[in-house]
């Protein structure tokens, strides 16, 4: 890969050039987004960027919380975890709670849907299976019940044609943290260690906002019909810099480098749905009936029959300012 556009230069650089003027990382970079632009499966995620990209903004204004210890301040074992996501879980619904216990036990031919991995993994759930690594640390009690969301409202009717799509990883989020105030409430947890918590999920949801922001950017860049180059780029990046939390220009760059150009990918289609989910966490843990608030997007999320669209509307009219508090 061509270091140099990391120290690359824009004197005596002129702002209209042909295809012809490009260098060969330049070329690769029109030529990754043009495939995204016209690859049929992106249209529509390319249409809605009107309603992403002020998420996307929102998130990043989103504060950080006061950390005093950087070390969680107990150990918890994974019976313990189970026990404590049922306890809170009964609190929010019944059924829920219920679901949780049978499907944690669950052992229908050795297929089980909790599966405990001895050695680190990056957790995640497929086809109604949740998989983690657990060592005893509060953030993997969080996480358990984060992928446990996910199982339980699994349905093979599930599709990213739906509400699924754009919702995926939201009520996922808002459990996050109605779990971990839950735990505080009942002294099982520090303030720290929530504040932990919300600063891990949160720097992860604005360092996706910030690449979804530039990723955005590149795709505009190309519709209006401009070449790619790595001025622009920097340009790009460096014009983002005032919003609060946006990703270090050395990130970015390092970003383009290693994930665009190497990979030739673009994430938008999978982070869109980490970025809403903690926009809407955050709109829910300033309303009045949180739980609440809960189950009305996990069960919007399991609903095949609403559209990507239809989805993105009902969000921005139910969390739009005024009705924050309502």
């Amino acid at each position: 890969m061509n270091k140099d556009f990391l120290n690359f230069e824009s004197n005596n650089y002129k702002e209209n050039i042909s295809l012809e003027q490009l260098d060969s990382e330049e070329r690769e970079m029109n030529e990754i987004i043009d495939e995204y632009i016209q690859h049929p499966d992106c249209k529509s995620y390319i249409e809605n960027f009107k309603t992403i990209k002020p998420i996307c903004e929102e998130v990043l204004k989103q504060r950080h919380p006061e950390i005093k210890e950087k070390e969680w301040s107990r150990n918890i074992g994974i019976n313990d975890a189970i026990k404590y996501a049922h306890q809170f879980l009964t609190t929010v619904d019944s059924t829920l709670a219920d679901q949780f216990m049978n499907l944690v036990y669950q052992n229908n031919n050795n297929q089980k849907t909790l599966n405990i991995l001895p050695n680190y993994i990056k957790p995640y759930c497929e086809k109604g299976k949740a998989y983690i690594y657990y060592h005893d640390k509060i953030e993997n009690m969080i996480t358990l019940l984060h992928e446990m969301i996910h199982a339980m409202g699994y349905s093979d009717a599930i599709n990213t044609n739906s509400a699924y799509r754009y919702l995926r990883e939201s009520p996922t989020l808002i459990i996050e943290n109605l779990f971990s105030k839950w735990l505080v409430k009942n002294k099982i947890i520090t303030q720290n260690d929530y504040n932990l918590l919300k600063e891990w999920r949160l720097r992860d949801s604005q360092d996706v906002a910030s690449k979804t922001l530039m990723e955005i950017a590149l795709i505009d860049m190309r519709k209006k019909g401009k070449y790619i180059t790595k001025k622009r780029v920097l340009e790009m990046i460096d014009e983002k810099q005032h919003i609060n939390n946006f990703t270090t220009r050395e990130e970015c760059i390092k970003y383009f480098l290693m994930k665009v150009l190497t990979k030739r990918q673009l994430y938008f289609k999978e982070s869109e749905r980490y970025i809403i989910g903690q926009y809407i966490s955050d709109k829910v843990d300033k309303s009045r009936n949180p739980e609440k608030e809960f189950l009305e997007i996990y069960h919007l999320t399991t609903n095949h029959t609403i559209t990507p669209e239809e989805s993105l509307k009902i969000i921005k009219e139910k969390y739009q300012e005024p009705n924050i508090d309502r």
